[in-house]
């Protein structure tokens, strides 16, 4: 069986590919893609991360997407910039 839907999540469109042997997310790009859980999930259990085609593992993408939630006094801080 093989099914492929488009959904918009976090205004990004997303194809999601399902068969019997795994479900993969690419982005508008085609690229493997998916910011809220693995890009590829196997039938067997395994994961793999993916931020535009890039592989990652499970902790580094995490630490990926907290790196893009900090604020910008968070980020001057850092860095150790002046924030006017």
């Amino acid at each position: 069986m093989y099914h492929q839907k488009e959904t918009n999540m976090e205004a990004q469109v997303y194809t999601v590919t399902v068969n019997e042997v795994c479900t993969v997310w690419r982005n508008a790009k085609g690229q493997l893609h998916r910011t809220d859980g693995p890009a590829i999930e196997l039938a067997n259990g395994d994961k793999l991360w993916h931020v535009d085609g890039d592989l990652f593992s499970e902790s580094e993408l995490l630490a990926k997407m907290k790196m893009r939630g900090l604020t910008t006094d968070e980020i001057a801080e850092k860095f150790g910039i002046p924030v006017s």
